[in-house]
């Protein structure tokens, strides 16, 4: 088969890495693989890439319309993958122009609800409408997470049924080796606990909260923060705010964070919402300890039903700290806790991913 992601924005981050997981094992067994993209300055679109890169020629996903209609007369592949809101809903009026039969699938990687909130009233209620208007449209609607595919039947008043949860192919070989690799950092090294956070610095990911948190712990702790983004100038202030200057450390983007969180004593969460967190699978899968915040969706959908981790409310650095500090001292226990995950884990391994979304191509 001839399969498309439409996936404007192709660069570093956790939707990028899923797409080019979920992407390489249908390569690996035989389709033909195109990613529809304005956007590909990503690591893994080298020379040596085994994909199709299709320029749109675009500064947004609404004016790539013209473009993505061209492709589908001209190529007419099998299925599409479209990726998020705005790109889905422009894909099913594509694929309308474009008159072809190509299997739509449409995925939503991030709670559906609390997504549209940040948009703002005016545009939450327009871009609701169309995804009203779009989404019946399509062959399947794919989230990643049990409780996000509720979320969207009910935004969308849809059939429960109608939406397929399916976990992202998180969990590869080369995390488990990237852990293994050493680790050049004093603190790592030394006997006092880290704590690991990791993930755009953003106002999604909440990371003041976890700076507040961090706050109350024991002076010899120390905290990590990897990522990079737009929050980076106010939570520096708020360091310093705070007195923790000389306990936090933000090195910015790495290309291996598992190295450091293979060796973290704690990794923690702190988001407002996700979808289902790559981040906490991938911390879950090496065994480090976990805290989590209670956000739509994904954290109590692997967590909850175990007592594997800590999971505390949004945005409370009281309780937060209170979790920080049980699961230090408790590390084993912690660990233990953790491996009663790994049947689960089996689902976020990219065979199963691409195994679920074959399933949904009718072709």
């Amino acid at each position: 088969m001839r399969i498309a992601f439409f996936i404007p924005y192709y660069r570093e981050g956790g939707v990028e890495t899923t797409t080019h997981r979920l992407a390489s094992v249908f390569h690996d067994r035989g389709h033909s693989v195109d990613l529809l993209t304005f956007q590909h300055e990503s690591p893994y679109l080298g020379p040596d890439s085994p994909f199709q890169v299709v320029d749109l020629d675009a500064e947004r996903t609404l004016t790539s319309l013209p473009e993505v209609v061209r492709y589908l007369r001209r190529q007419r592949p099998d299925g599409v993958i479209a990726v998020h809101y705005f790109t889905n809903v422009v894909s099913v009026v594509a694929r309308s122009l474009a008159g072809v039969s190509s299997d739509l699938i449409l995925t939503e990687r991030i709670s559906p609800s609390r997504a549209l909130a940040e948009e703002g009233p005016v545009k939450s209620r327009l871009l609701l409408g169309l995804m009203r208007g779009t989404y019946p449209l399509s062959d399947a609607r794919v989230t990643v997470s049990k409780d996000a595919a509720a979320d969207l039947a009910s935004l969308l008043h849809l059939e429960p049924d109608t939406v397929t949860p399916v976990y992202n192919p998180t969990l590869t070989q080369s995390v488990f080796r990237a852990a293994r690799e050493p680790l050049d950092h004093p603190w790592f090294e030394s006997d006092d606990p880290v704590v690991l956070g990791v993930g755009r610095l953003s106002e999604q990911k909440d990371f003041e909260t976890l700076l507040r948190s961090f706050e109350q712990l024991s002076d010899d702790t120390k905290l990590v923060l990897l990522g990079e983004g737009e929050k980076r100038s106010s939570l520096e202030s708020l360091i310093v705010d705070l007195g923790i200057d000389d306990r936090v450390e933000m090195p910015g983007y790495v290309e291996n964070p598992y190295k450091y969180m293979s060796r973290a004593d704690v990794f923690a969460l702190s988001s407002r919402f996700e979808g289902m967190p790559n981040v906490l699978v991938e911390a879950v899968a090496l065994e480090t300890p976990v805290v989590a915040t209670d956000c739509p969706t994904g954290p109590r959908e692997l967590l909850g039903s175990t007592g594997a981790g800590a999971i505390v409310p949004v945005g409370e650095p009281g309780a937060m700290a209170e979790a920080l500090t049980s699961q230090l001292a408790h590390p084993e226990s912690a660990r233990r806790d953790l491996q009663e995950l790994r049947p689960t884990l089996a689902s976020f391994r990219p065979p199963a991913a691409a195994d679920k979304y074959l399933s949904l191509l009718k072709t």
